[in-house]
């Protein structure tokens, strides 16, 4: 699909708007799971539309594969030496920036995403759902922006009661989990372009010092922390914040308790790893399989890749949730996707 452009104060986007943006360079999407959403698109200086690529238009454009296309508020304009303009937005559901919501509380998880339309000082313009279900109170002291309760703070929706977010254009969906294991694979020798994997200790321990704290009640916490011997050879402690994780006071033992169970599960690096590979459901061989090809935010993809070193060859077969998605607006493909691997096993051969 080719980008079409509209004006700030558009609201029906069933037609092409200012004009479609054919002599746009580049275009792409990229998208967080519960993170952000932006569309970056290159465009002549001396395009048809060029003096209108400024901030507030809006443009739509396809942003996966199993979407409509996507409404995105441009941001930032950037005139480059290549005689072009740089071009940054985010997804419409970044207006909720600017909707504020009066403080108010709520008995459930679905009350609490209601409650943002019911105490908007002005009607945001948005639909919200939820498939969550849990009898947790909630609530917020004083105002705050609709996306900033959404997620993305502490305090916010995600954070109290986790679930991910899906936002198609002015609806907001929020569930347990996005994305589904429709079997898809990416495999070396077979769709697989590239392979990057990143191991990250930056927020690895074997130790951990919890404390809560209210206000009106005082702080507590143990005496020592809680800690396992790892392979490493020293100690490394996190400081954690457990005042959300108890309704009422603990005690320090208890706070001991579950702390140590916490500890190992911050024990080893954080993984992740960027793939590119061949859109299969593109190409006609594939055609009765196309559905059953596409990935989405969320999805879980296996990825089985040849690791080799000066000893042995290792088949790693990783089944990874997506995390993050680079989608080409041009060739309507996903471009490069990121996860972190839920299950991992390794074939050692010999060389």
């Amino acid at each position: 699909m080719i980008p079409i452009l509209y004006e700030p104060s558009e609201t029906s986007f069933d037609h092409n708007g200012i004009g479609v943006l054919s002599d746009c360079l580049k275009c792409a999407v990229t998208c967080e799971r519960n993170g952000s959403y932006t569309l970056n698109l290159e465009y002549p200086v001396k395009g048809n539309y060029a003096e209108y690529l400024l901030p507030n238009y809006i443009i739509k454009a396809l942003a996966n594969d199993t979407d409509r296309p996507q409404l995105f508020r441009v941001y930032a304009v950037n005139n480059t030496l290549r005689g072009t303009k740089a071009v940054k937005a985010n997804h419409i559901s970044y207006d909720l920036i600017g909707r504020p919501v009066r403080p108010y509380s709520a008995a459930s998880a679905a009350l609490a995403l209601a409650g943002i339309e019911s105490n908007a000082v002005i009607p945001t313009g948005f639909t919200f759902e939820t498939d969550i279900v849990s009898s947790t109170g909630y609530q917020i002291e004083t105002p705050r922006s609709a996306r900033n309760i959404l997620g993305g703070s502490e305090g916010s929706l995600i954070d109290t009661y986790g679930g991910e977010l899906y936002f198609d254009n002015f609806r907001v969906i929020w569930e347990s989990r996005i994305g589904e294991d429709n079997g898809v694979s990416i495999r070396y020798g077979k769709n697989l372009l590239s392979l990057d994997q990143e191991l990250d200790s930056s927020y690895s321990c074997n130790g951990i010092f919890p404390f809560w704290y209210k206000e009106n009640d005082g702080l507590v916490m143990p005496s020592a922390p809680s800690r396992i011997d790892w392979a490493y050879g020293y100690n490394h402690y996190s400081t954690v914040d457990m005042s959300s994780d108890f309704e009422t006071m603990p005690t320090a033992a208890q706070l001991s308790t579950a702390a140590a169970a916490l500890v190992p599960t911050m024990l080893a690096p954080e993984q992740t790893i960027d793939v590119s590979f061949v859109a299969l459901h593109q190409l006609k061989e594939y055609e009765t399989l196309a559905a059953l090809e596409k990935v989405a935010l969320g999805d879980t993809v296996q990825v089985i890749y040849k690791v080799m070193t000066d000893r042995e060859k290792f088949i790693v077969m990783a089944y990874t949730g997506v995390s993050m998605l680079d989608w080409g607006v041009f060739h309507e493909r996903v471009e490069k996707l990121m996860g972190r691997p839920v299950f991992t096993h390794e074939f050692a051969l010999s060389l």
